[in-house]
């Protein structure tokens, strides 16, 4: 008798456990399904205006949500402790609502949010250019602007490249707000990066404002100037809030100089027969079938790539560009076919191998070449030669982040190479 009641009362809390473990599940369910709709309706709230309004959850919602995660905090602290009171676990709806309607507000992104987050950025990093009207005077003061200081990674600025922006003369001036309260306005056109440049003739151009609200209504540019980059308008006077941008473009005789045009190189092909119209071409390597040529069911092409330094004109608006890649070496196989050229490192010197004798390379360095053309069930060999300069001439010449891994201090702890 006494075994029948323990084993009934072990079915008993067998059932109690599966009863509480399929309401936490369904609670689970339709919490789900109820934030579902909750997201759902946020979108189709947020996609029907364009005013700057926060949209709340639905307090039905809210009230619905929250009371679900009260029972369902109830019965997992049930099933795992039965003899927790599930009162003391329960905290009031309010708070419930109040946290729950905080979580959607702070990830709910309004148009005022941001441009809240625009202006919190302004006022930590600046403009690019800050304009202001003292006592009738523009001035204009330009971001920091330093071609070969270290990079910011991070920003909040733009990043020096050495390729030149075009310059040119301005060929349009266009009205973008006319603010107000102008009587006498004033029109300066400046250049953001050299404005200091004795290079640089200043535009001119006249302003004409309306005689009641004082708003800027038209400009006229008198005179286009000669060397801008990015040119900035500043209205000033006793006015405030016009604005207006300015472009920059070919003047007749005066055309833009600098700068990279779009589409005018045809893409190097493979050979020197695929060269494009500035002579680059991708070089396909020529195996050597000899050395490892042991019996007909060993063969393998064998190849000898070295890494150097070198230059390549990449575009005709830029000049040759330093390059470090592949090329492939001349050997007493291939050099019947080789187009014998000298190796040499960037201070002129000839590279030379292990045993002191001038390296040539097969075909000239280019960029992405030399391709090798592999056949399937025959291997290919590859020896490699580290033909790159050593000490100061070795540093790598554009800017390193050496808080990547592995781009910092070496085994000696030293940035520099050691020779």
């Amino acid at each position: 008798m006494e075994l029948r009641n323990v084993s009934v009362k072990r079915e008993r809390r067998v059932r109690e456990e599966i009863h509480l473990n399929t309401r936490f599940i369904r609670n689970i369910l339709a919490l789900g399904m109820l934030f579902t709709m909750l997201v759902l309706n946020s979108c189709i709230a947020s996609s029907t205006t364009s005013s700057d309004v926060t949209v709340n959850a639905p307090p039905s919602l809210i009230n619905a949500v929250s009371k679900l995660v009260d029972a369902s905090a109830e019965s997992v602290n049930a099933s795992t402790n039965p003899t927790l009171d599930a009162s003391a676990t329960s905290n009031p709806l309010k708070a419930q609502e109040l946290e729950i309607l905080k979580n959607y507000s702070s990830k709910h992104i309004t148009p005022a949010k941001r441009k809240a987050a625009a202006e919190r950025y302004r006022a930590l990093h600046g403009s690019v250019m800050a304009k202001e009207a003292v006592k009738g005077a523009l001035k204009v003061t330009p971001q920091q602007f330093l071609p070969g200081s270290i990079p910011h990674y991070f920003g909040p600025y733009a990043n020096w490249a050495n390729s030149p922006m075009p310059k040119g003369g301005v060929t349009s001036i266009t009205l973008v707000a006319g603010g107000s309260g102008y009587t006498s306005p004033k029109v300066r056109i400046d250049d953001a990066y050299n404005n200091t440049s004795t290079s640089l003739v200043h535009a001119t151009a006249t302003a004409t404002a309306d005689p009641t609200t004082g708003a800027i209504t038209s400009l006229v540019l008198t005179s286009n100037g000669n060397g801008y980059n990015e040119p900035v308008v500043i209205i000033g006077g006793a006015g405030t809030g016009a604005d207006a941008t300015a472009t920059i473009g070919n003047i007749g005789a005066n055309r833009l100089t600098g700068g990279i045009h779009k589409f005018v190189d045809s893409l190097p092909n493979l050979t020197a027969a695929g060269a494009n119209d500035l002579g680059n071409y991708i070089p396909v390597a020529v195996p050597d079938k000899v050395t490892y040529n042991v019996s007909a069911q060993n063969r393998s092409d064998y190849y000898e790539i070295a890494v150097v330094q070198y230059t390549q004109r990449l575009h005709k608006d830029l000049p040759p560009t330093t390059l470090r890649g592949y090329v492939q070496i001349e050997t007493d196989v291939n050099k019947g076919t080789s187009q014998h050229i000298a190796l040499k490192y960037p201070n002129g010197s000839i590279i030379k191998n292990v045993t002191g004798t001038q390296v040539y390379a097969y075909d000239k360095p280019s960029y992405l070449g030399p391709m090798i053309v592999a056949h399937r069930g025959k291997p290919v060999r590859v020896k490699f030669h580290n033909y790159l300069p050593n000490g100061v001439d070795g540093d790598l010449f554009i800017p390193v982040d050496t808080t990547v891994m592995g781009a910092g201090m070496g085994p000696n702890m030293s940035m520099a190479q050691s020779v």
